[in-house]
């Protein structure tokens, strides 16, 4: 006796098999982010606002190496959760990926006064960061 799958249930296979490897493209990049440790803007805990931009066009190197066409980046400073969270989101072939980095923060320096006071007031700040077509 043959069993024969509906197009339904072949579909939500693929599908399935789909959602897998994007997670797992994204845990293998944030595990090789913390296994490297190389986000200059923390140490210790203490967040130094001025190595973000330097820290995003590593991000972005970093996966245009890996073949990604990178499309931009969002940076969330939450005071709440005191966490830093950079998303940066790319393109692989017709596959769109979020990679996203977390980061514990104890203390934030070199704030621009806007930012700071956006922090202040509503708890927290959420930055959208273009590509340099440079890299």
């Amino acid at each position: 006796m043959s069993h024969e799958e509906t197009l339904g249930q072949s579909f939500g296979k693929f599908f399935n098999s789909v959602n897998q490897a994007v997670k797992k493209v994204s845990e293998a990049f944030q595990e090789e982010m913390a296994a490297s440790n190389s986000l200059l803007c923390i140490k210790e805990g203490v967040l130094d606002f001025h190595y973000i931009e330097s820290d995003i066009a590593g991000l972005h190197k970093q996966l245009k190496r890996d073949g990604h066409e990178v499309l931009g980046s969002h940076v969330l400073l939450n005071d709440r959760t005191n966490s830093l969270v950079i998303k940066v989101y790319t393109r692989q072939g017709k596959e769109n990926f979020v990679n996203t980095v977390t980061t514990p923060v104890k203390l934030a320096v070199n704030i621009p006064p806007d930012i700071a006071q956006e922090l202040k007031q509503k708890g927290h700040v959420e930055l959208n960061v273009k590509p340099d077509v440079d890299f």
